[in-house]
C-alpha cells in the first residue's frame, strides 16, 4: 500500500467514524452550536466521497 492508497483509506474511515456520531447526535437530539447535528453527518458523507475518490484515483494509477 502506498500513501496515496493510505490517504484514501484514512478519508474513508474518517468519513464513516464522522457519519455514524452525526446520526447518533441526531438521534439523541444533540444540538451542535446550537443547531441540528446534519451538517455534521454532510460532513462525513463529504469526506467519505472524497477518500474513496482518492482511493479509486491511487488504485487506478497504480496498474497503468
Amino acid at each position: 500500500m502506498n500513501r496515496r492508497e493510505a490517504q484514501g483509506w484514512r478519508g474513508v474511515a474518517g468519513g464513516g467514524v464522522v457519519i455514524v456520531v452525526g446520526v447518533a447526535l441526531i438521534a439523541k437530539d444533540v444540538p451542535v452550536f446550537g443547531v441540528s447535528a446534519l451538517p455534521v453527518v454532510g460532513a462525513g458523507i463529504s469526506m467519505l466521497t472524497v477518500g474513496l475518490y482518492r482511493l479509486f484515483i491511487a488504485r487506478r494509477g497504480r496498474g497503468r
